[in-house]
């Protein structure tokens, strides 16, 4: 191996170990995460109303209008059964 390429090959790894570059890999991943989570909250929102812990008329305007959006959207879609993969279980 030449010196310019092991030159190369010490800042490639500096770049990939800098925190920048760690920064930005848990920004992609929180990015993925939240809206895995929108599902999750959507869903205990729904659970929630269903067994009467709240109403949807507890909640902001705005946000009743969101969630019945979501609702009407995953009702098109066939309802939760064909949003949730094979690999989606609660426990």
């Amino acid at each position: 191996m030449n010196s310019d390429s092991s030159a190369a090959n010490v800042q490639a790894e500096s770049v990939a170990k800098s925190p920048e570059n760690d920064n930005q890999q848990a920004l992609a991943m929180l990015q993925k995460s939240d809206l895995e989570m929108v599902r999750v909250l959507d869903d205990l929102i729904y659970l929630l109303i269903r067994k009467g812990v709240i109403a949807i008329t507890d909640l902001p305007p705005m946000a009743q209008v969101k969630l019945m959006n979501r609702a009407n959207a995953r009702q098109e879609l066939g309802g939760l059964e064909q949003l949730l993969g094979g690999d989606d279980r609660i426990f």
